[in-house]
């Protein structure tokens, strides 16, 4: 070894295997080759494909078979200098002569982490070597020697070309695998780390000769599918169809010339590339890779006059149409003007009826200088595209898996500096993406508008999911580095569609790029969720829209007013392109002449009226950090959005005896007054919706308007100031309410909680303390919250220690519930009853005791232990009078037990949900139980301990057991919904 290395004795734990494929066309295209024939005197046999592959790795030291589950390597370990050498034997067991195609390259690795942090693949150090003929060799430095001039690294790959093998003939060639010793602890993983892993795949494609004569001559099978790209060129060259059938030739180029009009079927192939002069009909059927970062130089047969290879996947100076029914992936080489799928001077490209696995332009994910704009990134090429002003790309029921754009080209659409039409039909794109400076789909940088041709998107009936580049639109146009006055349009449309398109820096989703404000078309019939990349650039511009224009300056681009796109029938305008102020006085200027506005990051503003004004929006910064002063007898305008700001506090109110001319949306606002957060003295009869908002303190809504809350989240400041007012109908959906906090609703008014009508007061509980709150003001005060609803407004645990031994809600007759507590779906775990103390023959024992005419409805208990002497369940003990009702309650996982303290309490009247409801008109319904035990004295059942059966409607037990524990008669202790019935 050249120099100790810290590593030297510590050796590499990789697994260096190899996955075989052995493949000839004798299964399908020369089917009739193993069929005989019998006539009375003579046996015919037609001719046979049969070829197979030995190997000798000195371990086996015979020659054995190579199948696909041969491990060549015998796992070994490997180091610096470490040496395999491996003898391979083709064999023509037919009776044809064959032509032959061996090939290495490597099928799949798992790379890992070196001793120095980084990661690595073995492929960049392990090196190789194929010589002709058997050889052996006396040490390792004769082996390594024998092939070091010509070694290329494992992730090279290797093509033996074609090589012709008479009938009963074989063939010897030996590998030579071995780590230079120049490796130090950049190929050593950690030790904490998996050992890196390589399949080395070896190929092995064969079909007949077509030197095959019958008694006609050799040419009866010269249309045969061919696995040589030497012949399928010749055939191009002759203006003939060509085939190319399973074959693997990393660095073959297949060349179709100027004046080709034949048509090129490519199946079950990996090449390097196809280039054309003209135009090319290409089909496409099994699994095709042309990958043109494939390894080595390309090559092209020696007969045939083609230029230098271009880079492209697949590329054509004309039309492109490619059709069939297989798999395509196309990935141009990193090289200016290199196409996934396309071509510098494509014409049409037309594609029907395949999937494109993967098409990658030159540059993918582009490079550059982001501070100059990527002014001096690579000029690559798009992964579906053209450069050719005016090129037209038609996708007709095509799948798309992935598609990424190279440096300055479109995903879909135009290299940089032109414009194309792109045509999606019945087509599914699941992600595409714009290289920089580009679209996902649709036009690249621009650099001079007035010469420069339009750009057409037309999507109909589609799914599309596409990501602009930086500075590009998701679907629409790129940047334009020059800010012109003059641009070349954009039009987009969009027809009985799902979109999802995301723009890149300062970009639209589906619009115009940075800079760019050319726009036009029409959206409709279609469901489109598109965002915008960061929307604001600096004060004086305007700020980037999800639908519509990307930031653009108005003194300059921005005089292109006449621009806009229709969505759902609604015009979004250049006019209307919101501005970015940094002040109030801007704020002014910008709202008076009628402008949507976006307010700067942590800047305060001073709102002026907005009476008058119709269709307003105001948009804070994208952190929430954009505030206004609090108002006082302010107008809101009418039709009026406000957006991602907060409203301060003046001390004791943020907006206070506020107007509005009609309807308003706050969308993503703060309210932050510590006495009324939001308090409107006229609606005019609108609609004030608010979306994902947060209120502090009181809250009041006048009577002549509507109210709907969405999302929104209603925190406590103290005690004075804890109710929002409701006048007239206030609608609330997925809303959170601290603990304490109250709707106040007016006679003829009503609140509609999720659903739900309500037109009683309504108190929230979110939390142990608030539901012990709530049990105090009944059992200490004699609150019997009549009329009243309490409502859960989270989850509750009452795991806490502090609450291990709860006492009921209200439980005697002396102390009762008699309003309404709704759970409103949430769930109380944990609860622990302990009442055996109570020996009194009134007392009753649940998260309830004793409820008098009251509801509690909407509840999930879970892992609840409840322990009393008489009236005892998990929800209730004891139901008293008619119009009491339990419903839609449900408890999993309980233990319920009562015991015997006294005759008038001897264990009785036990159930899950309620020990008692035996009264007429009390009503337990749609409940269930599951996973609980019960044990009592008698009158015990799964659901009610003692009713009468119409009191008990659709409830249900499972896995549920009672028993009695002897301590009274035990009877009417049953497994039964109910244990005694009463009737």
């Amino acid at each position: 070894m050249a120099k100790k290395r810290s590593f030297k004795r510590a050796l590499i734990m990789a697994i260096l295997s190899m996955v075989v494929c052995l493949s000839m066309f004798a299964g399908t295209t020369f089917a009739w080759f193993t069929d005989s024939v019998t006539s009375s005197k003579n046996v015919i046999k037609a001719g046979n494909l049969d070829i197979e592959l030995y190997y000798d790795n000195s371990v086996t030291d015979d020659w054995t078979k190579l199948t696909k589950d041969t491990n060549v390597f015998e796992d070994t370990l490997w180091e610096p200098g470490h040496t395999e050498v491996v003898k391979f034997k083709v064999v023509n067991e037919g009776s044809l002569a064959l032509k032959y195609q061996l090939g290495v390259h490597v099928d799949s690795e798992v790379g890992s982490i070196n001793k120095n942090e980084e990661a690595f693949k073995l492929s960049d150090f392990i090196k190789y070597g194929i010589v002709e003929g058997e050889q052996t060799y006396a040490n390792r430095d004769e082996a390594i020697k024998a092939v070091d001039a010509t070694a290329t690294l494992l992730n090279a790959g290797y093509s033996s070309g074609a090589v012709q093998l008479d009938a009963k003939k074989e063939k010897y060639v030996t590998m030579v695998v071995y780590m230079p010793t120049t490796v130090d602890n950049e190929a050593n993983a950690k030790d904490d780390t998996l050992a890196p892993t390589i399949n080395l795949a070896i190929n092995l494609f064969a079909t007949q000769v077509e030197a095959e004569s019958d008694s006609f001559g050799p040419d009866y099978d010269e249309n045969s599918p061919q696995f040589s790209i030497d012949k399928v060129n010749a055939l191009l060259a002759e203006n003939k169809d060509a085939t190319l059938v399973d074959c693997v030739a990393v660095d073959g180029v297949l060349y179709a010339p100027a004046g080709y009009t034949g048509t090129l079927t490519l199946q079950n192939s990996t090449i390097k590339g196809i280039q054309a002069e003209g135009n090319l009909n290409l089909k496409i059927a099994g699994n095709v890779v042309v990958n043109a970062k494939g390894s080595g130089v390309a090559t092209i047969a020696d007969d045939v006059t083609a230029p230098v290879f271009n880079g492209s996947a697949i590329s054509a100076n004309g039309k492109l149409n490619i059709s069939g029914n297989g798999t395509l992936s196309a990935i141009a080489a990193d090289v200016n003007g290199a196409f996934g799928i396309g071509g510098l001077n494509a014409t049409e490209v037309n594609i029907k009826d395949i999937t494109i696995d993967k098409a990658f332009g030159g540059y993918a994910y582009g490079v550059g200088d982001d501070e100059k704009y990527y002014k001096d990134a690579p000029e690559g090429g798009s992964a579906i595209g053209s450069a050719i002003n005016g090129a037209v790309i038609n996708l007709d029921n095509v799948t798309v898996k992935k598609a990424v754009g190279g440096s300055k080209s479109a995903g879909i659409g135009a290299r940089y500096h032109v414009g194309v039409d792109v045509n999606i039909k019945d087509s599914t794109i699941e992600y595409v993406e714009g290289g920089v400076t580009a679209a996902g789909i649709g036009a690249s940088r621009v650099s001079n508008g007035a010469s420069e041709n339009a750009t057409t998107i037309t999507i109909t009936n589609s799914t599309v999911k596409a990501v602009g580049g930086e500075y590009g639109a998701g679907i629409g146009s790129g940047y334009d580095t020059h800010c012109q006055k003059v641009q070349p349009l954009v039009t987009i449309n969009i027809v009985d569609s799902t979109i999802e398109a995301q723009g890149g820096k300062y970009s639209a989703g589906v619009g115009t790029g940075y800079h760019t404000a050319a726009l036009a078309g029409e959206i409709k019939n279609s469901t489109v969720n598109a965002k915008s990349g960061i929307k604001v650039y600096k004060a004086t511009y305007t700020s980037a829209m999800d639908i519509g224009f990307g930031v653009v300056d108005p003194s300059r681009e921005g005089v292109q007013t006449a621009s806009k796109i229709i969505y759902n029938g609604v015009e979004i305008s250049m006019e209307k392109a919101p501005i970015v102020v940094d002040g109030t006085d801007a704020l002014n200027g910008a709202l008076s002449e009628g402008k949507d506005v976006v307010l700067s990051s942590n800047t305060s503003y001073t709102l002026p009226s907005l009476s008058g004004k119709t269709g307003i929006v105001i948009e804070g910064a994208a952190d929430g950090s954009s505030s206004i002063s609090a108002v006082n007898s302010f107008n809101f305008g009418e039709d009026t959005t406000i957006k991602n700001v907060t409203f301060e506090s003046d001390g004791a109110h943020s907006v206070r005896y506020a107007t509005t001319s009609g309807d308003v949306v706050f969308d993503n606002v703060v309210f932050e007054g510590r006495q009324y957060g939001f308090h409107v003295d006229n609606a005019n009869n609108g609609t004030i919706t608010f979306n994902n908002c947060t209120f502090y303190g009181r809250n009041a809504l006048a009577s002549t308007g509507k109210y709907v809350f969405n999302n929104c989240t209603f925190k406590y400041t103290y005690s004075n100031y804890n109710t929002t007012n409701i006048y007239s109908e206030a609608t609330f959906n997925n809303c959170k309410w601290d603990s304490k906090l109250e709707l106040a609703i007016d006679p003829g008014a009503k609140a509609i909680v999720d659903g739900e009508v309500i037109t009683q007061r309504v108190v929230f509980i979110a939390d142990a303390r608030a539901l012990e709150s709530f049990q105090q003001s009944v059992n200490w005060k004699n609150n019997t919250y009549a009329g009243v609803t309490v409502m859960l407004s989270a989850d509750i645990d009452m795991k806490d220690a502090y609450y291990a031994n709860w006492i009921p809600i209200g439980q005697t007759g002396a102390t009762q519930f008699k309003g309404t507590f709704d759970g409103h779906g949430y769930t109380i775990s944990n609860l622990n009853v302990n009442a055996t103390s109570q020996t009194g023959g009134h007392y009753s024992s649940g998260l309830f005791g004793w409820l008098n005419n009251a509801i509690v409805k909407n509840v999930t208990f879970v892992n609840a232990t409840v322990k009393g002497n008489h009236n005892v369940g998990v929800v209730a003990g004891y139901m008293e009078t008619s119009g009491c009702t339990i419903s839609n309650c449900h408890v999993i996982g309980a233990t319920v037990v009562a015991n015997h303290a006294n005759n008038d309490a001897c264990g009785d009247k036990v159930g899950v949900i309620v020990g008692h409801a035996g009264n007429a008109g009390v009503k337990v319904e749609n409940c269930t139980v599951k996973d609980a035990t019960v044990t009592a004295g008698r009158d015990a059942g799964q659901v009610v301990g003692a009713a009468l059966t119409a009191n008990v409607v659709n409830c249900s037990a499972e896995n549920v057991t009672v028993t009695a524990n002897g301590q009274c008669t035990g009877a009417n202790v049953n497994n039964a919904v109910i244990g005694r019935v009463l009737d």
